[in-house]
Parts: C-alpha cells; structure tokens; sequence
C-alpha cells in the first residue's frame, strides 16, 4: 500500500508541474554543488556520522509572469523542477539518494542583478542503502528505498556577465519516509550551494488584463475532509495498519490565497488498537485508546490550483486520556483543487504527513471541500 502513496506523490508533482511551467516566461537553468554535514535526526542512531557529505543539484526554473492572480499576489515567486543526487559520505552503511523534486522561490529582495530568496521544494527520493536485519543493520534511519524528499534553501543570485549567474546560499535536505516503513528517524543534511545558472529566454510580463479579484471575495466559509494514512507497525517486516480521520472546522479567509481554518477532528488508529488489544487489553478498552479526538487550527496558503495547508491540533481527553509525551500534533498537506475558481464549492485531493514534533506518525490520502 506504500507504494501507492509514492506513485500518488509523483502524479501530485506532475499535476503541479505542468501548471506552473507555461510557456512566455523567463526560464534558467542551473547546476549547484554542495558540501553538506550529515545531521542526526535521533540520539538512538546507531552508525557514526560521516564526515563529509555532498549534493549535486540540476534543476530548471521559471519566473511567473503575472498571467494569473496568484503570481502577482506572491510577489512572482519562481517555481521549478530538480534532479538530485546526494552522497551521504558512508557508501557501505548510507549510500546515497536521487531524486526529483518541485519547488516554489519567493523572493525576499533584491532586483534583476541580485535577488535574494527563500525557496520551498518537495518529491520523491530512491536511497540505495535502507536498513537490513541481515546486511545492513546499522543504517536505523531508513528502512526503504523510496522516501519523500523535503528541501528548504536560502539562495542568493548574482548576476557575473550578460545571462550567465552566481547561485549561492545554503540548504537544509531531509528523507523520510513517513513511517510507511520501519525504522525511520529519517536523514538530514545541510550545508552550502554554489553554482551557475543561465537564463535563456527573455522574461515577458504577461500582457492580458488580469481581473482584480482581492476584493469581493467571501470570508467566512467551512471546510470539511476524510481521510486515510498508513504505517509500519512497531518493527521492521510488521505489519502495516491504517489510521482514519475525519474534520471539519469554519474558514476565514483575509484573501483568496490565505485562509484560516478553527475547527474539530475524529481520528481512529488501527495499529494503536492492535498493541493495546495484544497487551491484555479487552476490545472495548483498547478501542477507546486508539480513538482520537482534537481541536485544531489550520493556515491555507493558495497557489493557483495547489494549496499547502499547515495544521496543529490539540487531543482532547476523550474518550481517553492521552498517554503520549505530547498533546499536540502536526499535519502538512498539499492539496490540489481541479475544479473552476467560480464554484463556491471546491473540492480537493491531497497528500498529507502526521507528526507528533519531530517523530512521523503516518502518511494518509484525503478528499474534501472547501465551501
């Protein structure tokens, strides 16, 4: 079933990809190095850290022009597609990791000759070297070979002569496979960039009128989803149990691209109810247990047909007192809404990740409206 999860991802990317690379726009192409330091991700691992670490970074991007609401409201981020390919600095017990991901740059300042910016970017990895109890039993971090890629990058670009530019800054690198499989502490690099890029085609501003649409819009709303997610239970080979959610909250929107979301959440977790029920639990009681229930608050940010959403939730003592070292929870999903913006109600399909702070409880699939 994880699987699917990663092939849903990779669609998810293309969706979004083929939406934001029109054609009249200014496009570069850059090649990065970067030495990196390989950062533990728990006390509990149990391979040494390797002294150095590299990435090698190829990646297109494309300047917004303007030809829809939300490039002008952003500021025309910059958006983009990358290769990667990372060496952890330990060939026997970490290997390395290749990728692809997609990113949004938003600038923080600067013009044309030297623009400085933060840049967001999420895909899917292949590590060459995930735990084994037999060959490879030191590598506690990951235990598969497909894993979510997540990247956050400070860069600057400077301009050296005519197209050509500087890219430097640093970057942060994490995998992870959000507990679809056993174990994972996941792996986290970070260090500098240093490339070239090449802008080889001229920016142009898109020239149709574009409908102010900032004004009018309807604040209040609701918000309503059903979802599924999945994890690996309790050990390496275990078996994989499913969690369901349901939530709904009221929305206040301060624009069409930003929304607020209040509201409650249900939640039952098949692999907490098969621990507690194969410890000498009865059924019922191990049932209440692995039923959840929270508060939660939520951030929507839109662009264009994708949307991310950052969510935190607080469990509430029912029907059982929490027995976790952390109340709270958070939940990242990207969401992708396929219907015209005219429809008052708009529904959206999503990938999702749960975590209690820094520990992966699951990723799950979702569906809702947005009204």
């Amino acid at each position: 079933m994880h699987k699917l999860y990663h092939l849903i991802m990779i669609i998810l990317i293309t969706i979004i990809g083929s939406n934001y690379l029109p054609a009249q726009s200014e496009y570069t192409s850059t090649l990065v190095y970067g030495p990196s330091k390989l950062l533990k991700h728990s006390k509990k691992s149990t391979f040494s850290t390797p002294e150095y670490t590299y990435l090698w970074q190829a990646s297109i991007t494309k300047q917004t022009n303007g030809s829809q609401l939300w490039h002008r409201y952003w500021n025309h981020p910059v958006v983009g597609l990358h290769a990667i390919y990372l060496n952890f600095g330990d060939e026997r017990v970490l290997g390395s990791a290749s990728g692809a991901l997609y990113s949004i740059r938003f600038k923080v300042a600067g013009q044309k000759k030297f623009n400085f910016g933060l840049q967001l970017g999420a895909g899917l990895s292949y590590l060459t070297k995930p735990y084994n109890k037999i060959t490879n039993p030191l590598n506690n971090a990951i235990g598969s070979h497909w894993n979510n890629i997540t990247q956050l990058t400070l860069q600057t670009e400077t301009l050296l002569a005519k197209k050509w530019y500087l890219m430097y800054g640093l970057h942060f690198t994490h995998f992870s496979n959000a507990r679809t499989s056993t174990p994972n502490s996941g792996i986290n690099t970070s260090g500098m960039t240093l490339g070239l890029g090449y802008k080889f085609m001229d920016h142009q501003p898109h020239k149709k009128a574009v409908k102010d649409t900032l004004s009018g819009f309807r604040r209040l709303g609701g918000d309503m989803l059903i979802g599924y997610g999945v994890s690996e239970y309790s050990f390496t080979g275990g078996s994989k149990y499913g969690s369901y959610f349901v939530n709904a909250g009221m929305t206040y929107a301060f624009s069409p691209f930003v929304k607020a979301i209040l509201g409650g959440e249900y939640e039952y977790n098949q692999s907490i109810f098969q621990f507690y029920y194969q410890d000498f639990e009865t059924a019922h009681n191990a049932r209440m247990k692995a039923t959840k229930t929270a508060v939660y608050s939520a951030a929507n940010l839109n662009f264009g047909m994708a949307a991310l959403r950052l969510q935190t939730g607080y469990y509430l003592p029912l029907p059982a007192l929490r027995e976790e070292t952390s109340p709270f929870y958070f939940k990242i999903n990207i969401n992708i809404y396929p219907c015209p913006k005219e429809w008052k109600a708009q529904p959206y399909v999503g990938i999702l990740l749960k975590t209690h702070v820094a520990v992966a409880q699951y990723m799950g699939l979702v569906s809702g409206v947005s009204f």
